[in-house]
């Protein structure tokens, strides 16, 4: 595991940055037309949601 200090602000751009690139996924995914590649996608927005979850549960995660 590793830990990570950020400020409150660096947080907000942290969220916004991996909440993009959910929604960024969803569509890439739909087009792709290589299954490797859509599983490899699949799998990058599972972590991206993971991910997500976490940093909105960080005090002050639901501020956006």
């Amino acid at each position: 595991m590793v830990n990570l200090e950020i400020s409150e602000e660096e947080l907000g751009y942290l969220r916004n940055l991996v909440s993009s690139r959910v929604s960024e996924l969803h569509p890439e995914i739909r087009r792709s037309m290589n299954y490797e590649f859509e599983d490899n996608l699949k799998h990058e927005l599972e972590c991206m949601q993971s991910l997500l979850e976490r940093l909105q549960a960080i005090e002050g995660g639901n501020d956006q």
